[in-house]
């Protein structure tokens, strides 16, 4: 009898171990959790601090200082034209540009505009990529153009041009994406309106 109950205690005892090395493990892995989290917070205070400092460096346009021969000479700050100043917005919003080379390839993300001249009216699409602002797609409007919905998606249009985004006028075919339908209907809305304007643009060749 004696050595039974030498087994129960000795057995309850083991239990009770293994429910306290339970019970730690359990603790350690809920101290360990803050610690991620808090790297995680770090690591997204870091994107904002190197967002803000990427703005202010593209923020900084003032002149250049520059040593010749030992002599410091201060390259004064230059106005850089972007052919638009005697435009007007009717349309601006961010988008993604694609163009059909035997398939669909991506043109850039970026901010589309679309300019009306304030001296001879003419209405012109523009958009310009991201950052490095590279031209995308640039063309006039003209009387017969037609944006098409995208199979599938009420955010798309598809259409014809004659895009100069890369040199000499060519027939290209363009696809737009925006964040939203309403974006979208604006965009189709104010070409609708504005593509009379341009009366002696010829039609480009689908």
């Amino acid at each position: 009898m004696k050595e039974k109950k030498v087994e129960v205690l000795a057995g309850k005892k083991e239990e009770e171990g293994k429910k306290e090395a339970v019970k730690e493990v359990s603790q350690k892995k809920e101290e360990k959790a803050p610690v991620v989290e808090k790297k995680e917070e770090e690591e997204s205070q870091d994107d904002e601090t190197d967002t803000d400092e990427e703005e202010k460096q593209e923020l900084d346009l003032g002149p250049v200082t520059i040593v010749v021969d030992g002599k410091t000479v201060v390259l004064p700050k230059q106005e850089v034209k972007s052919m638009e100043e005697d435009e007007e917005v009717l349309f601006k919003s961010r988008a993604k540009l694609f163009r059909w080379e035997k398939e669909w390839k991506e043109r850039g993300t970026g901010e589309v505009k679309i300019l009306k001249h304030r001296v001879n009216s003419k209405v012109r699409v523009l958009m310009r990529r991201d950052k490095v602002l590279n031209i995308c797609a640039n063309h006039y409007l003209f009387p017969t153009m037609e944006l098409k919905p995208l199979h599938g998606n009420d955010k798309a249009w598809i259409w014809i041009a004659k895009d100069c985004s890369d040199g000499d006028p060519k027939d290209e075919q363009f696809c737009i994406n925006f964040v939203n339908i309403e974006t979208a209907t604006k965009f189709k809305e104010v070409i609708d309106i504005n593509k009379k304007q341009n009366t002696t643009i010829k039609a480009a060749q689908p």
